[in-house]
């Protein structure tokens, strides 16, 4: 999957994902990294393992983007400049749990 990542402090973003959870101060939900995805890839909740690198991490799909078509993803991050600094990397994820 490609990954690319975003930040919740950007113009015209109120704060809180799709799912209604506020990130004004925070990238995490449960100890997981909050992502962003397509739906129909990767429903709401779904919690995959995320590997970029020789790391790994869990992420819950808490979030959707108008760009975020097919087998993409988007990584919440604390700022702008991380976002950018990030840009777009070529990731395997495993389905841990599949959401609704």
């Amino acid at each position: 999957m490609e990954v690319t990542a975003y930040t919740s402090n950007c113009k015209g973003c109120t704060g809180k994902t799709y799912s209604g959870y506020n990130v004004q101060n925070t990238i995490y939900y449960n100890g997981m990294r909050v992502i962003a995805s397509d739906h129909s890839v990767l429903p709401l909740y779904s919690i995959v393992e995320v590997a970029i690198g020789k790391s790994s991490f869990k992420a819950i799909v808490l979030d959707k983007g108008g760009a975020i078509k097919g087998n993409k993803l988007d990584l919440l991050v604390g700022t702008y400049d991380e976002a950018i600094q990030f840009g777009r990397k070529q990731t395997k994820v495993k389905l841990i749990r599949k959401g609704r």
